[in-house]
C-alpha cells in the first residue's frame, strides 16, 4: 500500500516582518512554495501552516472539518 507523506508546517526566521501564507482548500504547503522562498530571499519571516487532512488520502482528508483548519489559522496567526 501506498503510504503519503503528511505535509508539515513550514516556517522561515527572517526579520522582524512576518506574512502568513494559506493554501487553498484541498491545498497544501508545497503550494506556496515560490512564494515562500522569494520572501526569504527578501528575508522576511513567514509561516505556511498544514492542514489537517490535506495532502492526505481522501480517508483522512473527510474526518476533519473547516473548524480544525480555521483553528489552525487562528493559532498560526497568534
Amino acid at each position: 500500500m501506498l503510504k503519503i507523506k503528511a505535509p508539515q508546517t513550514v516556517y522561515f526566521q527572517g526579520n522582524d516582518h512576518a506574512v502568513l501564507l494559506l493554501h487553498s482548500f484541498t491545498g497544501t504547503t508545497r503550494d506556496m512554495k515560490l512564494i515562500g522562498d522569494a520572501l526569504a530571499e527578501a528575508d522576511f519571516s513567514y509561516m505556511i501552516p498544514a492542514y489537517p487532512g490535506h495532502g492526505q488520502p481522501i480517508e483522512t482528508f473527510i474526518q476533519h472539518s473547516i473548524m480544525d483548519w480555521w483553528k489552525v489559522v487562528e493559532e498560526a496567526y497568534l
